[in-house]
């Protein structure tokens, strides 16, 4: 056992072995949260920690995870006896609420460069993952007419992107089926435009410096883009961030009719209980669907 390790000796060891083990993007949380919990504790020995170092500082669900994961990974490689942190409860993660408005999600296009503007919109038009659509490639495009070219299927609204590796794909039923984000027309139009003049292959969606967005700088981006056009947490403390693309095109597809069925797959979800949690109808949608049943069922049949 090597408990006269400090913790920033321990963090050095485990993102180590999480950086050969892990995929990028957890890596790059873990290590947020666990350079904040070292800022606030200090650089302990390891001997020297208690239940109360992470009470008293984890206040969301990602915080005490990232903190138990260290600890049960040091008891794991035999660096510790045991995590001093097992029995510490962990609060239950929160459900993201908010959307975006119209209005609110117009603001921050015109504000915003180019290269972001482009990736919210691919957000809003694909209701895909925002790490799906980071990784997004020009060799997982597909037409759905074997007759029609790329460009063609782009021009028509009938492309598609295949994606062989996908969160969840070990809980479906057939895991070896593809991933299928399909292209709306709109966005197809866009992704003609950037593949006329495409200089690179791999990634579509890159920053102006011709580099792949990372889940860290669309983070910053948009904190930037939400500060700059005045757009704060709502009443229950939430900010408006990437994921909220995901959940307001969610609504708005529920509003238009689409079944929770057909979304699922669009969404990439295996249960539709699951595509539920993305869609917040607001009283005004619920007020327009009730006076759409209502005309319909008051016109005289011809």
């Amino acid at each position: 056992m090597q408990n006269d390790l400090t913790l920033s000796e321990a963090m050095r060891k485990f993102q180590s072995w999480a950086e050969k083990n892990l995929a990028p993007g957890t890596v790059a949380d873990y290590n947020r949260h666990l350079q904040r919990f070292f800022a606030a504790v200090g650089d302990l020995p390891l001997s020297d920690f208690r239940a109360h170092h992470l009470v008293s500082w984890g206040k969301t669900w990602h915080n005490i995870v990232a903190v138990q994961r260290l600890f049960n990974w040091l008891a794991d490689v035999e660096i510790i006896a045991r995590s001093p942190f097992t029995k510490v409860k962990r609060p239950r993660p929160g459900r993201r609420k908010r959307t975006f408005t119209r209005h609110e999600f117009a603001r921050l296009c015109r504000r915003a460069a180019p290269d972001f503007r482009l990736f919210l919109l691919a957000l809003r038009e694909t209701i895909a993952r925002p790490q799906e659509v980071r990784a997004l490639r020009w060799s997982e495009l597909e037409s759905c007419d074997p007759s029609k070219s790329i460009d063609e299927a782009l021009c028509h609204g009938l492309a598609y992107f295949a994606i062989e590796e996908y969160k969840s794909r070990e809980r479906r039923a057939d895991p070896d089926a593809l991933r299928i984000i399909p292209v709306s027309r709109r966005f197809g139009r866009m992704l003609l435009r950037i593949r006329r003049s495409a200089t690179h292959s791999g990634e579509i969606l890159r920053s102006s410096r011709g580099r792949p967005w990372t889940k860290e700088a669309t983070r910053l981006r948009l904190a930037r883009l939400r500060k700059a056009v005045g757009l704060g947490r709502d009443a229950r403390g939430e900010a408006l961030v990437c994921y909220s693309v995901r959940h307001t095109s969610a609504t708005a597809a529920c509003v238009k009719g689409i079944r929770d069925r057909i979304l699922a797959y669009i969404m990439g979800h295996t249960n539709t209980r699951t595509t539920a949690r993305y869609q917040h109808p607001a009283p005004i949608h619920l007020v327009e669907a009730i006076d759409a049943v209502m005309r319909r069922s008051q016109e005289k049949p011809r």
